[in-house]
């Protein structure tokens, strides 16, 4: 439910061992639909499109996009207040840490 509420923006982007990652990735956002779907970009411009999932019981959110780059899967932590969600690569992409308020 939370996911399709409105834009997720990346504020914050660690990747291991890549310290320039977090520049590279700040701007990033989704906007995901509640039929499945979603679309993402980078600040202006859009990126890519395709569906995703949410595997409530593991918390996660699995990212098929037509932009075989943003093929993702990510453990899911969220605020309280449902404004913050922390986005955590898995062995999938395990060196990744996203950090998206709403």
């Amino acid at each position: 439910r939370i996911l399709s509420t409105n834009f997720w923006i990346t504020e914050a982007y660690v990747k291991i061992r890549e310290p320039e990652a977090h520049s590279a990735n700040r701007g990033i956002w989704y906007k995901f639909e509640k039929d499945g779907r979603f679309t993402s970009g980078r600040w202006l411009e859009s990126t890519g499109s395709g569906t995703w999932t949410f595997d409530q019981q593991n918390l996660l959110l699995h990212i098929d996009s037509t932009n075989d780059e943003e093929d993702q899967e990510y453990k899911m932590q969220l605020s309280s207040d449902e404004q913050i969600m922390i986005w955590i690569g898995t062995e999938r992409d395990t060196d990744v840490i996203a950090d998206l308020p709403k």
